[in-house]
């Protein structure tokens, strides 16, 4: 504390670098064409609104009137430390297939879905992910819909492998119920707000 009573904060041994979080933003702003709004966390989209089937000869002329574009909001989770040591079993098409079998997958035309980051062909026991959604709980309930799924898929009784999936299985499970309480409160203080109208 200094003489004014203000608490004062030095951080010693910073590393300054590119970090695996940085990439994964970096994916998010790649594949949705979107940007982060760094003073508040917001990913800004612009949807493509393609143009209709039939128009006038004048507006084929204009390219203004070719696509016309509205912004919307998207809301990402994502990991880029899920390791599972039977991944390196796999092959990555064989992967895919089982998230294709799982409709895990990425609509690029609504910026909606599942994004894998595979980062090494070598060792393959490591991967990221990224969900995105309409709405923070749609986000989280797809992480962990899908996490469960690749989970169940790869694991089996005699194999279980070395795994940071169940942990995190389990902390969205509660992360999920925790944001269904908070909820419900919101829902009662507005209807104690309504009816005190």
């Amino acid at each position: 504390m200094n003489y004014n009573q203000f608490q004062e904060l030095w951080p010693v041994g910073l590393k300054i670098g590119y970090t695996s979080s940085h990439a994964m933003f970096n994916l998010i702003s790649y594949f949705t064409g979107g940007h982060l709004e760094n003073n508040n966390f917001v990913v800004t989209v612009q949807k493509i609104i393609p143009p209709r089937v039939y128009t006038s000869l004048r507006k084929k002329a204009n390219p203004l009137h070719d696509k016309k574009s509205e912004r919307y909001f998207r809301h990402f989770v994502f990991s880029s430390n899920l390791h599972h040591s039977n991944l390196n079993y796999l092959q990555y098409d064989v992967f895919f297939q089982i998230c294709k079998a799982r409709n895990i997958g990425y609509n690029e035309k609504r910026k909606l879905g599942t994004v894998f980051a595979l980062f090494d062909k070598h060792r393959r026991d490591s991967i990221g992910m990224i969900t995105s959604g309409d709405t923070m709980q749609q986000s989280v309930s797809s992480f962990l819909s899908n996490l469960s799924s690749i989970h169940q898929d790869i694991s089996s009784t005699s194999m279980q492998g070395i795994t940071n999936f169940q942990g995190a299985i389990d902390d969205l499970r509660s992360i999920i119920r925790e944001m269904e309480i908070n909820q419900e409160m919101i829902k009662a203080d507005d209807l104690i707000f309504i009816s005190s109208s």
